[in-house]
């Protein structure tokens, strides 16, 4: 039986639902919603920040206002310079994606309270995107035709090739999302907010015990190698959607050593970058333009058959 590997990136889940951010929009997240004005109208709310996510990282780190506003202004003064360094950068030229990841990795790894908050910060937006799908299942932003949607009827109805995935996401919308009929070997790279039994899809981020999720999810400077079962040696085909291709993601996580895949294919939205030429120099491997996931995917797994 042929064996063919799947590697998703942020692209596969904002595909599905718009709700998901990107690297570079989540970290904008964080810093919109890391804000420290209070209400200052309303008696009812004296003791509260305006924003659910301050209020929320006071009362489950055990802060009190004055430590709480602290924390948030060194934390947003690193966030905000790193941010605005790659705004600096994109006007220029295209600039390489930013991520929360990155600004942790160079600033804060070695304080582990800021590394403890940036994962919780990470886990309330995941949490609240999984939600919206789960709210908006028969609505406007969730696709029906989904590229999962597509997948599953091809693992239903499979008989000829094993599927395998690695996703560098920390949702559970794949898990979420297939078919209940369909068995499929998922390795998340970085970790997820933990498994549908134990953490609901359905519940909001305000609902949910956000600190014991994101325990679960590793940043960028705690990476370790894939397990061997999903090295990509051992599969005939393998193909990259929704993926930015960090080249340490690639060789460290990946454990992509060679100069030659053959057997790998990538898809690249709508144009092939510099940085896209220079992966598939440096991996030898096609990459490809297309906009829509589904037809990149399905092109390739029937061309590939």
């Amino acid at each position: 039986m042929k064996r063919t590997l799947l590697i998703l990136g942020a692209g596969v889940s904002t595909d599905i639902h718009r709700g998901f951010p990107t690297g570079n929009e989540l970290i904008q997240l964080i810093d919109v919603h890391l804000i420290t004005t209070r209400y200052v109208y309303s008696e009812s709310k004296m003791d509260w920040y305006i924003s659910p996510l301050v209020n929320r990282i006071k009362e489950d780190f055990g802060m009190d206002f004055k430590q709480t506003t602290e924390f948030v202004h060194c934390f947003k003064r690193k966030l905000w310079a790193k941010i605005q360094d790659w705004y600096y950068e994109n006007f220029h030229r295209p600039a390489e994606p930013i991520s929360i990841d990155q600004l942790i990795a160079e600033e804060f790894k070695e304080e582990p309270l800021y590394v403890e908050i940036a994962k919780y910060c990470i886990a309330y937006f995941i949490k609240g995107a999984e939600h919206g799908i789960f709210r908006d299942k028969n609505g406007v932003y969730l696709k029906q035709n989904h590229w999962i949607s597509e997948f599953s009827k091809v693992l239903e109805t499979n008989t000829t090739t094993e599927f395998s995935v690695i996703t560098f996401n920390y949702d559970r919308v794949l898990e979420y999302l297939l078919s209940s009929t369909v068995r499929l070997d998922i390795h998340h790279a970085y970790g997820s907010i933990g498994e549908l039994k134990d953490f609901k899809f359905d519940e909001n981020n305000n609902s949910v015990n956000l600190k014991v999720g994101a325990q679960k999810i590793k940043l960028i400077h705690e990476r370790e190698p894939i397990p061997d079962r999903f090295s990509i040696e051992h599969f005939d085909s393998c193909m990259f959607a929704g993926f930015g291709y960090d080249e340490k993601n690639m060789r460290e996580t990946l454990k992509m050593n060679h100069s030659q895949y053959p057997n790998c294919v990538g898809m690249a939205y709508q144009e092939i970058t510099e940085h896209h030429q220079k992966v598939m120099g440096d991996f030898g491997f096609v990459i490809q333009p297309w906009n829509s996931i589904s037809a990149f995917l399905f092109t390739n797994l029937y061309t590939n058959k």
